[in-house]
């Protein structure tokens, strides 16, 4: 079994089929692979037929073509969670998410529901099933997805990761802290 990993795909117009003899042949490795997983950094949509709005600075974008073109160059499975996923609000990532479905991209990271962000994306390969759970550490306010309570509806978005900076010090370095601390 053999795992391709990539890391951004991050690209705003078909390139699958590009005539560049040097990037068909990284397309050709990555084809060899019985799976291949990337990080869609940012979302693809119809911007004419697009209802939603974009929300923040640098806001990436991508033909809605472009599920078609990953699974053209033989990617399986993407995460959707990135500090990008939402440049274009709630309907962009769901957007995103209806292409990856109709071109067979297995995805995870983002949802109509926090429940639904969270759950593994799951690919079945003649060798086995593969299952790919994402969440983003770095990501723009109200990315993150809520699940319905009481009477405030879901909110779609993705699947994010707290955490907490930890600095650990020596014991010199934490006398010196002391120290100053005092003076």
């Amino acid at each position: 079994f053999s795992l391709v990993t990539l890391g951004d795909l991050l690209y705003s117009h078909p390139v699958a089929n590009s005539p560049d003899a040097e990037f068909q042949r990284v397309v050709e490795l990555i084809k060899r692979g019985d799976v291949t997983v990337g990080n869609q950094e940012g979302v693809f949509i119809d911007l004419k037929s697009f209802k939603g709005e974009g929300y923040g600075n640098g806001l990436l974008w991508g033909e809605g073509t472009l599920a078609r073109d990953m699974r053209a160059m033989g990617i399986g499975m993407v995460s959707v969670a990135n500090n990008h996923s939402t440049d274009w609000g709630p309907q962009g990532l769901l957007d995103t998410r209806r292409n990856l479905d109709e071109a067979g991209v297995v995805h995870s990271g983002g949802g109509r529901t926090l429940e639904e962000a969270r759950q593994a994306g799951i690919l079945r390969t003649p060798k086995g099933h593969v299952a790919l759970v994402s969440a983003a550490s770095t990501f723009k306010p109200n990315a993150g997805a809520n699940d319905a309570v009481g009477e405030v509806p879901s909110r779609p978005g993705i699947s994010v990761l707290r955490t907490r900076k930890v600095n650990l010090v020596t014991v010199s370095q934490m006398a010196m802290i002391r120290a100053l601390a005092t003076q």
